[in-house]
């Protein structure tokens, strides 16, 4: 049951990144005029992931 319990734990700090200093989040924006018009995009980026959000007016 101890081994069980420290195998889960451990892998749960390996999965949160607790094994490491933690990181920042960023964000860059994006506003422009194109021939169809204006756009706008946001991206969101935390370590791998990344959350794009765009859309043209």
């Amino acid at each position: 049951m101890r081994i069980t319990a420290l195998l889960l734990v451990t892998a749960l700090l390996a999965a949160c990144g607790a094994d490491g200093p933690p990181e920042a989040p960023t964000m860059n924006t994006t506003i422009g005029i194109g021939t169809g018009g204006a756009f706008g995009v946001t991206q969101i980026t935390q370590g791998r992931f990344t959350i794009s959000l765009g859309a043209g007016l």
